[in-house]
């Protein structure tokens, strides 16, 4: 049984975060599929950090 691969990322702003995620994967906002999620870091100071998941279109393709 293949396993679609879901690739993670976290950073401290959605644009960083998404822009290291397509060079990672050497690949555009056209070919993945992308979802953001707010995380809250703990500590004293209390930042916000975002999750953002990735799937190639091409894996997606595969695993169907």
């Amino acid at each position: 049984m293949l396993k679609l691969k879901n690739h993670k990322y976290e950073g401290k702003n959605i644009e960083e975060t998404l822009n290291k995620a397509l060079n990672e994967l050497n690949a555009s906002t056209d070919e993945v599929y992308y979802n953001t999620k707010e995380i809250e870091a703990g500590g004293l100071f209390k930042s916000k950090k975002y999750e953002v998941n990735v799937i190639l279109k091409e894996d997606l393709l595969e695993y169907i």
